[in-house]
């Protein structure tokens, strides 16, 4: 997907959990997911952080 308009720089969007969203709620942003890295390596990362 590609969004070519309706967006100003520095704005957020959603791109996961946007089904948990409801109007006037807060919102945590949480980015300690990476979609560019495999997940199984970002589980390692974690786990290396915990120790």
């Amino acid at each position: 997907m590609e969004i070519t308009s309706g967006l100003e720089a520095g704005e957020v969007i959603v791109t996961a959990g946007q089904n948990k969203l409801s109007v006037g709620n807060p919102v945590r942003v949480d980015n300690t997911i990476n979609p560019t890295k495999p997940f199984e390596m970002q589980l390692r990362d974690t786990e290396k952080q915990e120790d």
